[in-house]
């Protein structure tokens, strides 16, 4: 093939859109694995949300799987190495990610599929759009492809590597935990006095009876239960009351307006959070004695006689 010849001017034009649709693949899973891996308890939470898997070792375990997976193209992908096989890798992928956020869509029980974590909130139905059109790219980049010898392939191959091995790696760092609060029971969690608290008044929560809502204020029944627990709160018999949330100073200034909160809502740790709230729902109620967890109720709050002292 002569060099300017027209033959040689297409092999470049396909030869340049191939790699241009592989390095935007490669960049969209990099920053798919990073957001992800910024707040693996926040993603291990919407995996368990989707109802696929219904314990949270399993779904830290998808969690984990789908980060290294995402690094492991995104290495491949951007490096130019064994370009083929990562497109379809890519294309399985993204297939997986098809299958599940249509089922999260068709259930209805998920508002945020959780591809990019805080940084784009999507619903189920916009990311299967986008997955959709992603996996057509995928498939416009196989058609494109040549089969040919690129140079230094154990340079390619060494980033690659590189990536898979943050993929592995770095969700410890940034806090992958295979242990939660499960629904029902104390359980493993977080001891109660070494809760962040980030935002609200000042309250030991490892001195004394408490009952604890974990609450959103975006939820309507968090919203309904405020009642029963300012009755709660204003009996001197009953545990101490508080709400744990992540949600930021106005929302909360918001909801008390709205609702006539009586008890503190206070701003904890992300991370303690989600770990409190393990595999339950929204509203969560936990009763703890000197900084132990005794009970955990899910969904309705439990009556005087089961929130009296023994």
């Amino acid at each position: 093939m002569k060099p300017g010849s027209p033959k040689s001017k297409h092999h470049g034009m396909r030869a340049a859109a191939f790699r241009t649709i592989t390095v935007l693949l490669g960049g969209v899973f990099l920053v798919a694995a990073a957001v992800k891996v910024a707040d693996m308890a926040l993603f291990t939470r919407q995996i368990l949300d989707y109802g696929i898997v219904s314990s949270w070792p399993l779904a830290a375990a998808g969690a984990w799987g789908f980060v290294f997976a995402e690094s492991i193209l995104a290495g491949a992908l951007l490096a130019g190495w064994r370009p083929r096989e990562a497109l379809w890798g890519t294309a399985a992928l993204l297939l997986v990610f098809i299958g599940v956020t249509g089922w999260a869509w068709a259930g209805d029980g998920v508002d945020d599929c959780g591809c990019f974590g805080e940084l784009l909130k999507r619903t189920p139905g916009q990311a299967l759009a986008e997955d959709l059109v992603l996996l057509a790219i995928a498939a416009a980049a196989l058609m494109l492809h040549r089969p040919g010898k690129p140079r230094l392939q154990r340079f390619r191959a060494s980033v690659t590597v590189l990536f898979a091995l943050a993929g592995l790696v770095l969700p410890w760092v940034f806090g992958l935990s295979f242990s939660a609060l499960p629904r029902g029971r104390a359980g493993e969690a977080p001891p109660l006095g070494r809760v962040a608290i980030l935002q609200g008044p000042e309250v030991d929560l490892s001195s004394g009876r408490w009952l604890l809502e974990i609450m959103d204020t975006g939820c309507d029944h968090c919203a309904e239960a405020v009642m029963p627990l300012n009755m709660v709160h204003q009996e001197p018999s009953m545990p101490r009351v508080a709400a744990l949330s992540v949600n930021e100073p106005g929302a909360v200034e918001d909801f008390i307006a709205r609702t006539g909160a009586e008890f503190p809502i206070l701003k904890v740790a992300r991370e303690d959070y989600l770990r409190l709230l393990g595999d339950g729902e929204i509203p969560r109620y936990i009763l703890a004695a000197e900084g132990t967890i005794v009970s955990v109720w899910d969904g309705e709050l439990p009556g005087f006689e089961e929130l009296a002292p023994p």
